[in-house]
């Protein structure tokens, strides 16, 4: 959590930050169900008419069912799986939710590319008097 400080700090260098999650990026069965989602930090800093986003995926958020329908939830770095970590584990489910989660961030990126280009908002947004 940012302090006051800090967060003037971002005011005054033009920088926004925001972490979110990509929901149920994969899924895959082996002994047990796995659903992955990613967590994300996505930063923009402003500066002289220019911006530059950056979009990190920090942590896996995974939901593992048994076959009894038991839910087991486990959060890790997505550093320490493969394909960042060549000795991890469950090389498979790792390697197509970093794929997955991969897309998503490229995709997000475009968007927010061609809103910032084009002045794209919503017709809700259009009529918030914020």
């Amino acid at each position: 959590m940012q302090t006051l400080s800090s967060k003037k700090k971002n005011e005054v260098e033009g920088r926004i930050i925001g972490k979110g999650i990509y929901p149920n990026v994969h899924s895959g069965s082996g002994l047990v169900t796995r659903v992955f989602s990613a967590v994300h930090i996505l930063r923009i800093d402003i500066k002289e008419g220019r911006c530059r986003a950056i979009l990190t995926l920090t942590e896996y958020d995974v939901k593992s069912y048994d076959m009894d329908g038991n839910m087991y939830p486990s959060k890790y770095p997505i550093t320490n799986t493969y394909p960042f970590n060549p000795k991890g584990g469950e090389k498979n489910f790792h390697g197509q939710a970093f794929a997955k989660s991969h897309q998503r961030v490229e995709l997000e990126l475009a968007e927010l590319e061609r809103s910032i280009r084009e002045g794209v908002i919503s017709s809700e947004t259009a009529k918030d008097d914020w």
